[in-house]
């Protein structure tokens, strides 16, 4: 019987759980294409990948042509929903801990102020760009609506003495979906510069200097010009398997192990935002899994519906034959110019209606569809 990854020891546990890992990227590939279909309905533009190098790769802004990105969603329902849940449900929110201490001694109720006064500085730290903890899980709050599941990962940064909070694609996530809801191993591919790793792990420099360029499953990463090389770094988490003994993390890079340690919390160091939880296994769906098709109805409608009123706008005049300069025309651009023989009779045209009133309540009733099937007001 084969020891389980975290039973290994570590000079072989490196590459047992990278090989484990490129297993789960290849059988897990659907959930990185819903991914990024869900966020090119979302951004409303072709998407290569999920990483910023994909917004610089297609700058499209036509919406009217049928089966690209853009038309599938016109209306843009789907952002529309996402605002809209982010700004009632989320943005509101400013939780804080308390820690009560109804009848205790002095001792315990000062011990308690330091303990809340701790809680309000961390979610008081500049989080990146984000002000503050609360401006930050706002923004972690459009991943979770739109795309079911926002992954946060909490650690204590030793060095800057803080707490650190990192929105994680959850594509770069993987669990063994034989254990089910409650997975009990965690394992996370991320992006590292070169430098950064060799000021963490000099005794790892060649196993860091052979290490695979990191890519978001676009183009590779080093076909790209770069500031700084970026190379993968992949965690793997195993929970305690009961309280006499500890579960077990480490850090591989290029196959070795660089970090590792015991592992005591009864839980992963990631904190999940999940919008509407799949009947089995970790993850769940978002507006865009639930709504997307919903939307594409609609946004095809509008097209056909504005394709009509065009053709229907359309303004001929008629003249005959040399009494109007053809330049003169020309400025004409929303009137087309017709010649008419000499002593014929102009033809006699009908103003046509685009649609009908009704055509245009139908379209109202498919946009109310999506929303009462999404429950969002």
């Amino acid at each position: 019987m084969n020891d389980p990854w975290h039973k290994l020891p570590t000079e072989e546990m490196g590459f047992a759980v990278e090989r484990m890992l490129d297993g789960f990227k290849h059988d897990q590939g659907g959930r990185r294409t819903r991914w990024v279909r869900n966020l090119e309905l979302y951004e409303g533009r072709s998407m290569a990948g999920y990483s910023a190098h994909s917004y610089f790769e297609d700058a499209t802004t036509d919406i009217t042509n049928s089966g690209t990105v853009q038309s599938r969603d016109r209306c843009r329902l789907i952002r529309s929903a996402v605002c809209s849940a982010v700004s009632t449900i989320y943005a509101p929110q400013k939780p804080k801990p308390q820690f009560q201490t109804i009848g205790a001694t002095w001792a315990a109720r000062r011990k308690a102020y330091r303990l809340d006064r701790i809680c309000e500085g961390i979610i008081n730290q500049r989080q990146g760009r984000w002000i503050n903890v609360w401006a930050f899980m706002t923004d972690a709050a459009t991943d979770c609506v739109l795309q079911g599941v926002a992954a946060v990962k909490v650690v204590a940064d030793k060095k800057r003495k803080r707490i650190v909070h990192e929105l994680v694609p959850v594509p770069d996530l993987f669990s063994d979906p034989a254990e089910g809801r409650d997975p009990q191993s965690l394992f996370q591919r991320a992006p590292i510069d070169e430098y950064t790793a060799l000021k963490h792990w000099p005794e790892a420099k060649s196993a860091i200097a052979g290490a695979k360029p990191y890519e978001w499953f676009g183009r590779a990463s080093s076909q790209r010009p770069r500031a700084t090389k970026v190379i993968e770094i992949v965690y793997a988490w195993r929970l305690p398997i009961s309280e006499d003994e500890p579960g077990r993390w480490c850090a591989i890079i290029g196959g070795q192990v660089v970090e590792e340690g015991e592992w005591t919390a009864p839980a992963f160091p990631f904190i999940f935002l999940v919008w509407e939880p799949h009947r089995d296994g970790p993850w769940a769906s978002g507006v865009a899994d639930e709504g997307a098709a919903l939307a594409e109805d609609a946004s095809e409608l509008n097209i056909r519906l504005m394709h009509r009123e065009l053709v229907a706008s359309g303004k001929r005049i008629y003249y005959f034959g040399d009494s109007v300069n053809p330049d003169d025309l020309m400025l004409n651009d929303a009137v087309v110019g017709v010649r008419v023989e000499t002593g014929a009779s102009p033809p006699v045209e009908q103003v046509a209606v685009p649609f009908s009133p009704m055509e245009l309540e139908f379209e109202s009733s498919k946009k109310r569809d999506f929303w009462d099937a999404l429950g969002i007001s």
